[in-house]
């Protein structure tokens, strides 16, 4: 080696290459730090468009099976809503999870009606659990007169066809809610968790908000009468959201955002 960190081999004469300061390594870590604080908020937000389009998509398919039906029978299919075990408007009956599949067996379609915002590990489980389906939507189809502006249907079955005459003339209003994301909370106050609320038909599972972010409700996509999904964002304002308390005993409130 000569002088000035100059080597010598084999006639050749190679200058010694250093290596990193610790001022130069953390001027680049540094700017790896921003690069990735400038581009990833736009990646999460691409990442929550994409889930809220796919979401929108699994509501309208559910629009055009609704659709369908009452277009045939003058009247919404019942989703059995409050009848035996069914105590939430996640719950729906075989029937009905079979008439919107459109008689497929097993999990043929399953995932259209889980929000893709928060697929549930054991939703196999959920999708069939003997005469009951737990869903990732909130069904309205089954609020009552008051609220949906037609007579209650027969619970967890088809309307018989004398039951048909009662409603020949009756229309769907275009902005009729008829399913949304679902919005859970075990409580309607201030402080109400919004993952983890444990009801409805199968009480030992824990059921979570769709499309939240950090434990707190961001909003849902709505399905109306129509056929047309929009996205509402949400607040615990009783002025901006309606809070439906579930049945079966434990605190538990779905939430409907205002238009």
């Amino acid at each position: 080696m000569g002088r000035g960190g100059v080597w010598e081999v084999g006639g050749a004469v190679m200058a010694n290459r250093r290596g990193l300061t610790w001022v130069e390594l953390l001027v680049v870590v540094v700017v790896i730090g921003l690069l990735v604080a400038i581009l990833l908020p736009p990646l999460n937000c691409s990442r929550c468009v994409a889930t809220k389009t796919q979401c929108a998509a699994n509501l309208k398919g559910m629009g055009m099976t609704l659709n369908i039906y009452a277009a045939q029978y003058e009247a919404l299919p019942s989703s059995g809503a409050g009848a035996g075990g069914l105590v939430w408007l996640t719950d729906q009956t075989a029937e009905f999870r079979n008439m919107m599949t459109g008689g497929a067996k097993g999990e043929v379609g399953m995932k259209e009606f889980y929000c893709p915002s928060d697929r549930p590990t054991d939703m196999a489980k959920r999708w069939e659990h003997g005469a009951v389906s737990v869903w990732g939507y909130a069904m309205l189809n089954d609020r009552g007169e008051e609220a949906v502006g037609m007579p209650v249907l027969p619970a967890r079955r088809v309307p018989p066809l004398e039951y048909f005459g009662k409603i020949a003339d009756l229309k769907f209003p275009a902005d009729q809610e008829l399913a949304l994301d679902l919005i859970v909370s075990d409580g309607a106050g201030i402080g109400a968790k919004f993952d983890g609320v444990k009801g409805g038909a199968l009480p030992e599972m824990a059921y979570a908000t769709n499309h939240r972010d950090k434990g707190k409700a961001l909003g849902a996509n709505v399905l109306c009468g129509d056929g047309h999904v929009s996205w509402r964002p949400f607040s615990s304002d009783p002025t901006k959201a309606v809070a439906v308390k579930q049945g079966g005993g434990l605190e538990a409130y779905i939430w409907v955002p205002n238009p």
